[in-house]
Parts: C-alpha cells; sequence; structure tokens
C-alpha cells in the first residue's frame, strides 16, 4: 500500500504497532526527546499489527486515540493492520479508540481471509 501511494506522489511512513508505541512511550516518560510529529504529519500512515505492542495503562490506549483523533481531524490516512476482531479492539483500546478504527464516514475496514502466507512458504 505504502509503495503504491509513493508511486502515485503520496508521501507514506510505515511503522509496526510495536515500534510506534516504543517510540510514544519514550517520548512520554521524557526517556528521550524523539520526535514522534512524524506521525501526525505524514498524509497515509501505515500502522502494522496492531494488539501485538505492550499494552501499558493510561499510555498505550491515550497515545493510540491522540494520534488517530489527531490523524482524522486534520483530514490526513492511516491504514492499520491487525488479527483482533472488532469485539477484541472494544476490549483492548476502548470504543473511543475502536470507534475512530471503524467509523465508515472515514474509512473501511477490509476483512482479509485465507491461509497465513508464512506457514504457506514453509
Amino acid at each position: 500500500m505504502g509503495n503504491l501511494a509513493r508511486h502515485r506522489g503520496v508521501e507514506s511512513l510505515y511503522v509496526t504497532a510495536y515500534d510506534l508505541l516504543s517510540r510514544f512511550r519514550n517520548v512520554y516518560f521524557s526517556r528521550t526527546e524523539e520526535a514522534t510529529e512524524e506521525f501526525f504529519t505524514v498524509p497515509l500512515l501505515l500502522i502494522d499489527d496492531l494488539g501485538m505492542e505492550p499494552l501499558m495503562e493510561t499510555v498505550t490506549v491515550e497515545q493510540i486515540y491522540h494520534l488517530l483523533n489527531a490523524c482524522l481531524g486534520a483530514g490526513l490516512c492511516t491504514a492499520v493492520t491487525t488479527n483482533l476482531s472488532r469485539p477484541e479492539l472494544k476490549d483492548r483500546y476502548t470504543e473511543r479508540v475502536t470507534s475512530r478504527l471503524l467509523d465508515t464516514r472515514t474509512g473501511k475496514a477490509i476483512p482479509f481471509l485465507g491461509k497465513d502466507i508464512r506457514l504457506i512458504r514453509q
């Protein structure tokens, strides 16, 4: 998706959910002055494997909410991959985050069904 966007002249940024939240936690706890502005300004943010990052109470959910809400407000696009179902997303990230992820007015959930390509390649 990122390659196709770049081919069409749309800047994109790919990050795993684990790496994204690691950077947010570092900034939150002031261990580093690592910038996170790029996540809030890129036209297309691609977040891979949401749900695999460590869940830290009051940090993970709030940072994801803040990012999604800011991107929606700025008219920026965010694509997220996850193995979590809608109920699992709601349980893990709250209704506030889930409603922003799955709002049909601003996006589309596309289920991918089939066999895991990693297992097929073995």
